[in-house]
């Protein structure tokens, strides 16, 4: 009898030990698994994007847009961070990214800019590989770029179209 006590005691404070350990993994961010992209390459970026496509992925937010003038995409580059970016479990993507070389696709990434979340997650085949910060400036172009329009907006719009 006190063998099996033992062992339950010893197998219970085994499973405890690895709950607290899974729960402890589970609350980690993507920025400790994920190094940030390297100076080098955001500067090949800076040389060799020709467009960029940004993506809203609110859902009270319907908008996307391409940057195709080299001035443009350069600025849009310019906020790629050089450190590791700041997400955990609970940050959902605010906006996409797709780089682009003359049409064909260099690379992608969630944008995440929301409560504490402050980073760019570079994707391949829609798995993570890097994660780097956004630039203040970059944190507030996307809060402008992705706010909700309220229809007053739209309206003096449609009548400066007019």
């Amino acid at each position: 009898m006190v063998k099996y006590l033992f062992l339950f005691v010893l197998l219970t404070s085994f499973l405890s030990c690895k709950e607290g350990t899974a729960k402890k993994a589970g609350s980690s961010s993507i920025m400790s698994k994920y190094a940030p992209l390297s100076s080098e390459l955001i500067s090949e970026y800076n040389k060799n994007v020709t467009s960029v496509d940004l993506i809203s992925l609110k859902k009270e937010v319907n908008v996307s847009m391409n940057f195709d003038n080299a001035q443009a995409v350069q600025y849009v580059i310019s906020f790629i961070g050089n450190e590791p970016g700041i997400v955990d479990n609970l940050c959902k993507p605010d906006g996409h990214i797709v780089l682009f070389n003359n049409g064909e696709l260099i690379n992608e990434a969630d944008i995440y800019f929301s409560s504490n979340c402050n980073a760019m997650v570079w994707m391949t085949n829609q798995q993570p590989t890097n994660c780097n910060n956004l630039t203040p400036e970059g944190v507030d172009f996307y809060k402008n770029f992705l706010k909700p329009r309220n229809n007053s907006d739209l309206d003096s719009l449609k009548a400066a179209n007019k």
